[in-house]
């Protein structure tokens, strides 16, 4: 019997490459507005959704502000003038026809799927992620995919998990654990919804000063199976 029977995993930036297909799709994006694009404006239009989405999660803006202000704020701040919702609607489009698999996602969740129930909760907007869904055979694996635009709540919320645990037959708080790279979404929501935490830390970065501390803290999903199992990570886990 495995320590943990129902795993609830953040899919951008857990099992997708999110800075890829962002990066990506703005390039695309930029090209069809004639618009000049480089590394300098994609880093500033990753640190100003960055900024959006943090707010979102603080309930201090909403989905459609979210949309339109990262692009209008860009505009301002590059000199730029185009419509910012005609960009969001070409950006979107392409977005959801990028995905891009982390190499040891696919692995871990057949893995896992051996183990577990396996679900997907992401926060983002339904028709980006049904369209990045559809080109990846990680989502067969799941049972189901929980999409905050489709729950009318994102994570870290309560009333995201809540809705989440009410759609999952025989759910037990203490068999589910989480698994995402945000600390502030996908950490602070298994706090706040009372399951253990796995925090994705693929880049090393440091968790002090947001007084946060996840059950588990992973830099490969390669560590993944034995905590799911067992409770507790290998000291050396050999390769998929």
């Amino acid at each position: 019997m495995s320590r943990y029977d129902i795993v609830l995993l953040d899919a951008d930036g857990t099992l997708f490459d999110f800075d890829r297909s962002e990066r990506e799709a703005l390039r695309e994006t930029f090209s069809v507005l004639e618009l000049p694009f480089s590394e300098e404006i994609y880093s500033d239009y990753h640190a100003t959704n960055q900024g959006y989405w943090k707010r979102l999660e603080r309930g201090e803006v909403s989905v459609s502000e979210l949309k339109l202000c990262r692009f209008r704020d860009l505009f301002i701040h590059h000199g730029l003038w185009r419509d910012p919702e005609w960009t969001q609607e070409i950006y979107e489009g392409y977005l959801s026809r990028m995905i891009f698999e982390f190499e040891d996602a696919l692995p871990a969740c057949r893995q896992l799927k051996t183990i577990a129930r396996l679900f997907i909760v992401t926060n983002g907007m339904t028709c980006v992620q049904t369209g990045k869904f559809a080109l990846s055979s990680i989502p067969d694996l799941m049972e189901n995919i929980f999409i905050s635009e489709q729950l009318g709540a994102q994570k870290p919320n309560r009333k995201y998990f809540d809705r989440v645990f009410a759609s999952i037959d025989s759910f037990c708080l203490e068999k589910t654990l989480i698994v995402g790279d945000s600390l502030t979404s996908d950490i602070q929501g298994g706090l706040n919804a009372g399951i253990d935490t796995c925090w994705v830390n693929r880049t090393g970065a440091s968790a002090v000063g947001l007084n946060l501390r996840p059950t588990f803290e992973i830099s490969t999903l390669r560590q993944l199976p034995p905590i799911v199992t067992k409770g507790s990570i290998d000291n050396f886990v050999k390769p998929f």
